[in-house]
């Protein structure tokens, strides 16, 4: 199904309920692709997704337990590897990362109360709860139920920033 409107396009995931601009789903897995904004919140027993597309996306709900959002002509990119990053350096407390884009991998360990970002060419983050924000593109593929894991692609314009802070060690990724 192809959403008919010219204004942009809201996607807002919580637990298993997805919106796309009024119209409810239902879903364990969520597949979001190429939407021009992100926001994401990751903590250990939910996931909060808002995403924008600039374009009309296309709605595909042909299984009970897995819903897309896609881009027109959009694909799902994943680099576990690092290999779009071409750099990577730190300025004070935080890591800066530059390159074409930062693909990251999420799991929780409710048993700790925690979340576990695997980011490449770092080593394991494990935080009490994770804030991701892209402006410039990202895709998101994304586990709900019965347990939470993923793994997102932000594109980078310039550089992605992630920063720990606080004693709950809270990961902030903005790019």
């Amino acid at each position: 199904m192809i959403l008919k409107s010219r204004n942009a396009v809201n996607v807002k995931v919580d637990g298993n309920t997805v919106n796309v601009s009024g119209r409810s789903y239902k879903s364990a897995h969520v597949l979001i692709i190429g939407a021009s904004q992100l926001e994401m919140q990751i903590s250990p027993s939910h996931v909060e997704i808002r995403a924008t597309f600039s374009d009309l996306p296309e709605i595909l709900d042909s299984t009970p337990h897995l819903l897309r959002v896609s881009a027109p002509s959009a694909s799902l990119e994943l680099d576990v590897d690092g290999r779009r990053i071409s750099k990577v350096r730190e300025e004070g407390s935080d890591v800066i990362v530059e390159g074409e884009a930062l693909t990251f991998k999420f799991e929780t360990d409710t048993a700790n109360d925690s979340v576990i970002l695997k980011i490449p060419r770092l080593t394991p983050l494990r935080v009490s709860r994770a804030l991701v924000k892209a402006s410039s593109g990202a895709s998101v593929n994304a586990i709900i139920d019965p347990f939470i894991l993923g793994i997102v692609t932000i594109y980078i314009s310039e550089s992605a920033r992630i920063s720990l802070s606080g004693q709950e060690k809270v990961a902030s990724i903005t790019a």
